[in-house]
This record gives C-alpha cells, structure tokens and sequence, in this order.
C-alpha cells in the first residue's frame, strides 16, 4: 500500500482526479481517492470490488490495473478473482534481452509493414530506455505524452562541428545520431523535456534506422501527431509477448515495461556507470545527486555505448 500512497501524495486528490479527460474516468478516480482517504487507505473489499467492476467497464486494463495490479494487494486481489489477471498478481516485467529483439526482426520480416512498426517502437523502447506509455501515451496516468515525429532529430557528424542537425531525407545517408525528445514523462510531469540521443550502428537493430522508418511512415504529419501511430498499448504488449514466445521464452510477465528493463540492463552491461545509466533513463534528479546538476553526460559519451549494448546477456531470472 505504502507505492499507492505516495502516487496520492505525489499527485494529489484533485489532480488525480483531473488527469483524464473522460468524465466517467474522472468520476471513479476523484471517488477511489476521495474513499481511500476516508478509510485511512484501509478500502474494505465490497468497496474495491464495485469500483474496479466500475473501472472495467468504462476505462481500458491498464487504467484499471494502476489502481489494482500495481498498487495494492488487496485491490489485486479482487482483481484477480474477477478473472483479470493470471496468477501472479504483484508481477515484474522480465527484461527484454538481444535473442527477443531479434526474434521480433524475423517476425517482422515476415510480417506486415504493422509489424515492422511494432519492431521498430520495441528497439525504440529498448535503446532508448522508454516506458511504455512514452511511446504510445499513457491518457495522462503518469504523466507521459506519446512520442510525436516532430520529438526526433537526426545528427550527422561533421569534422570540428561536432553533430549537426540534418533533414529527414538525408538521415540514412548521412545520420550519425539520433535524438528523442520526451514532452512529459513520470519524472517531467512539469514538461520541461528532455533528450536523449544514440547512435547509428552496423547492425539491423540499428536504433536510428528504426526511427529514419518511423519517420518515413508519417510523411507530412501535423506537428505533435503520434511517431507510432498504428501502435496502441495493447498491440505493444502483444507484439512483445509474441517475440517472446517465438524466441523461446515464457510470455507471461513480458510487458511494455519490459523495453525499459532491457534497455537499462544493456546499457549498465556495456560499461555504463549508474550515473550515466540513471541519466539516460530519466529517472529522478534526487538518484543522481549533484553530478545531475552540472555534469550530464555528452551525447558523445552516451553513444560510445550503443553498439555493446547487443552483446548477448542473459537475466538471472531465465
């Protein structure tokens, strides 16, 4: 219960409440919390059925399973009995590793071209460290705005400029690097931003090749219009559970989180120190004291990491 308290105390009732657009949505999040504080966050079970019966209803699974899942055992656990979730109800989402990725390749290949965007959204994911709700949005739950074509730069290295920005139409001859720029996340609720870059790489999980095809897809897009735009919350699990089945794992606690954990799990493993991991994964400027403040890493250090984060590795877990 303590995670779910401190979402409240960091949110706040009212902005809880005020987080989704759809009335409905804000009528079962403003009375969740508005119950919780009156029974010390203490919901008795009757309380907690109705709700979540109530949130199936008029919100998607994962709206839901922020408030059952995730957050609270006895939340869970109603949820479970309503045939919501499999067996393991506090789970972990398992790293995706260098095997997945290349099992969603073959798929991919042989797949439709909704496929090869599926693929292209999980090497985003992993290279670049991304939550899933950073790459499609998360309906304001945390805060995260979906990835929109006008939030990539491409860079082309130039000899005593440093990296330079170039067009669309020159980046797979001439891109060095990429950048992402995320509007909003879990840790930027305020939307200052922040950019993140990698570099281009000899290998067909090239992540700057994946966004050049992105990019492509959505020629004359309105600015702000999603990156990955044939690519839902849902379609990503499934893809990501698919590639994982194909490459011989269990699919059952592979999620969109999974891209992150992977991600994170490479990028330490290729020589990154915590510091320079925790930056490029955005997390909270407290975990990284004042090295956070005046000495971020370069593009140029966070790059020399790319290439060695395909070096096969394997989770303790599998």
């Amino acid at each position: 219960m303590a995670r779910f308290k401190e979402f409240l105390v960091i949110n706040g009732v009212a902005n809880l409440a005020a987080l989704k657009s759809d009335e409905d949505r804000k009528v079962i999040v403003a009375a969740f919390a508005e119950q919780i504080l009156w029974d010390r966050f203490d919901l008795k079970t009757s309380t907690c059925r109705g709700l979540i019966s109530k949130v199936k209803k008029s919100a998607d699974e994962r709206w839901a399973s922020c408030f059952g899942v995730k957050s609270n055992r006895r939340l869970a656990k109603v949820w479970h009995d309503m045939d919501a979730t499999p067996a393991g109800i506090v789970r972990q989402a398992e790293e995706i590793d260098v095997a997945l990725l290349r099992a969603s390749e073959r798929l991919a290949a042989r797949g439709s071209d909704a496929d090869q965007e599926h693929h292209d959204a999980v090497v985003t994911g992993f290279f670049y460290l991304c939550r899933g709700g950073e790459i499609v949005g998360d309906g304001g739950v945390l805060g995260a705005a979906p990835l929109a074509t006008d939030d990539v730069s491409f860079l082309a290295r130039i000899q005593g400029e440093g990296h330079v920005p170039i067009a669309l139409s020159e980046a797979s001859d001439w891109a060095a690097a990429a950048t992402v720029k995320w509007r909003s996340s879990k840790t930027d609720r305020c939307g200052r931003g922040q950019v993140r870059g990698q570099a281009k790489i000899e290998d067909s999980l090239c992540p700057v090749d994946a966004l050049i095809r992105a990019a492509r897809r959505r020629p004359g897009a309105l600015v702000g219009a999603p990156l990955f735009a044939g690519v839902t919350y849902a379609s990503l699990t499934a893809w990501i559970k698919k590639s994982a089945c194909s490459a011989g794992k269990m699919d059952t606690d592979f999620m969109t989180h999974s891209m992150r954990r992977g991600g994170a799990c490479a990028f330490f493993f290729a020589g990154a120190t915590e510091y320079t991991l925790t930056y490029q994964g955005r997390w909270s400027l407290k975990a990284r004291g004042t090295q956070g403040v005046y000495a971020n890493p370069t593009l140029e250090h966070v790059m020399s990491f790319t290439a060695a984060m395909l070096r096969p590795f394997t989770a303790l877990g599998y």
